[in-house]
């Protein structure tokens, strides 16, 4: 039986989360894969801290992570050879398979037996769990399942091919192997295409040169690039990529080569990253990304790093645990959540009253430390330029302007040097924000502000991000940039407006007929007859 995706607060991780979730997208999705600090969770921990594996369970459990935009899901998987497929319940499950040989049934009972010694079938419930020694698990959690929740889409299937059961289930949405290998080969035909628009714009990423294939002698190649997520999404209309994380010496013998053109080889795709941080802080001593002392890509070599981590998703935001979470993805980390899933809905990192300010900063004052915060786009702030679309070089804007005026204030910052192109951009990674934040803090006495008494503070500058366009929707397209969310945003607005006007017709409705209800009461209770000649009757006095 097929899992849904069905998360506890489906209306508002679509309507009030959606435009930050794309907003964050559009952000993040300009830069390759393995260069975004993307939250990640484990699994197992995290929906089953008690040791329950019941698929109600993990229905919920995995459709909240999913809404709450979770891209890490590490999954401990295990072969069950009783019913001859992928679980996730750590013993083996009984066979329910009514046409079952008989050694199978034997097989079962014994495994059932090493598993448990004692163990009894637990007491019924909407999973129809199973007691299985210190485990309780459904029957039918198997990984099958928990791909159709991502896919919606059940086939039953008894492959022994790991590859072969993703291929199966989400192939149209899987990014595999091969196709890594194959784009990387000519970057012109793929990230890099002239008549792709949601090609790669910034090339500082990773190394290229151009080498000579079959038909071609100047080919552009990478030998250890990443497409970006935007090219991902709609330009191969891709959603998925599997990796192998540790494997048992009990599946030694698995047949890793015919998986080897879909899921990606161990350690390809993760590197576990060592880093100290302080238990009453969060703050990291060691094992941050940010080198004080260079901007060299090429000398940052954060690629798909992932730090594990024991903090709460439900965790305050004055709390270590929260501050740790937000010093990793500072420092170009992942954080990896290892503890139970509490929370309900995500936070927003956008600080200010959205509502009335449209256009972002980023504010290197004590109180914001690095984070973005909502301004009134006529106040005047320096611009943060980027320089030759590299990832961790910056340069502001010699004197403060309006956020109209940042782009233009940009390039006529670079007119004297012919050799830098300066262009104004926001940061698209947690440690691409770090490096522009320890740039304005030691820039901060060469910054000039708008000379009036209420001038802005200078550890503030302009990023490219705004909802001028359209309330609520953030583009980084510039001042003049348009919101493409603004059909969702408009139905979610007519919704707003829409229901308590109805509710206001019929109480309108209502009050309208009590009052016509009361003025029939009163005439007939006021009313007065008469009786004429003749034995007829009329009301008032006659003339």
């Amino acid at each position: 039986m097929s899992l849904t995706y069905s998360p506890a607060h489906p209306g508002a991780y679509n309507s009030v989360w959606g435009p930050v979730f794309l907003a964050s997208r559009d952000i993040t999705g300009q830069v390759p894969i393995n260069k975004v600090e993307y939250p990640g969770v484990n699994v197992q921990a995290v929906c089953s801290p008690d040791n329950v594996f019941g698929r109600d369970q993990y229905r919920t459990c995995l459709s909240d992570l999913l809404g709450a935009q979770f891209r890490w899901f590490l999954f401990d998987i295990y072969w069950d050879y009783t019913n001859s497929q992928f679980g996730l319940c750590p013993v083996q499950v009984p066979s329910q398979d009514s046409n079952a040989t008989s050694d199978e049934v034997v097989t079962a009972v014994t495994s059932l037996r090493r598993a448990t010694i004692n163990g009894s079938e637990a007491d019924a419930s909407s999973d129809d769990l199973l007691q299985l020694g210190l485990y309780q698990c459904s029957d039918g959690l198997t990984f099958d399942s928990v791909l159709d929740l991502f896919h919606n889409y059940f086939s039953a299937t008894s492959s022994k091919v790991l590859g072969r059961v993703v291929h199966d289930e989400l192939q149209p949405y899987v990014y595999p192997f091969s196709q890594l290998l194959s784009d990387r080969g000519n970057l012109n035909g793929s990230w890099y295409a002239p008549d792709d628009p949601h090609a790669m714009k910034s090339t500082g990423y990773f190394n290229t040169s151009m080498t000579t294939n079959s038909t071609n002698s100047d080919v552009l190649s990478t030998p250890d690039g990443w497409p970006s997520e935007l090219y991902l999404l709609f330009s191969k209309f891709s959603r998925l990529l599997v990796t192998w994380g540790t494997v048992d010496d009990q599946m030694a013998a698995y047949d890793f080569a015919s998986d080897a053109s879909t899921v990606f080889p161990r350690d390809y795709m993760s590197t576990p990253h060592t880093f100290q941080a302080d238990a009453t802080t969060g703050a990291l001593s060691s094992g941050c990304f940010y080198d004080d002392t260079t901007t060299s890509a090429s000398r940052v070599n954060v690629s798909w790093s992932l730090g594990y981590t024991d903090a709460s998703p439900n965790a305050t935001a004055d709390s270590p645990a929260h501050e740790l979470v937000g010093n990793l993805t500072a420092c170009g980390i992942s954080p990896i959540l290892n503890t139970s899933n509490s929370s309900s809905l995500p936070r927003s990192q956008l600080h200010g009253p959205a509502r009335q300010f449209r256009c972002a900063v980023i504010d290197s004052s004590a109180a914001y430390t690095g984070r973005w915060r909502v301004a009134n786009c006529q106040q005047s702030f320096v611009a943060a330029c980027r320089v030759n679309a590299e990832p961790f070089r910056w340069r502001l804007t010699p004197n403060a302007v309006t956020f109209h005026d940042a782009p233009r204030a940009c390039q006529t910052a670079a007119e004297s040097d012919t050799e830098t192109v300066l262009a104004f951009d926001q940061p698209h990674t947690g440690l691409e924000n770090t490096y522009l934040h320890h740039y304005l803090l030691n820039n901060q006495s060469g910054l000039s502000s708008s000379s009036s008494s209420s001038s802005p503070p200078t550890t503030a500058a302009w990023i490219n991000l705004n909802s001028l366009s359209a309330e609520g929707c953030w583009v980084t397209t510039g001042p003049n940039g348009t919101c493409e969310y603004t059909n969702d945003l408009d139905l979610v607005n007519d919704r707003r407006i829409l229901i308590p006007t109805i509710g206001a017709l019929i109480i309108l409705i209502l009050a309208l007929l009590t009052a016509l209800a009361k003025c029939n009461s009163n005439y007939r209770h006021n009313r007065k007859t008469k009786t004429g000649p003749g034995g007829w009757e009329y009301e008032g006095v006659p003339s």
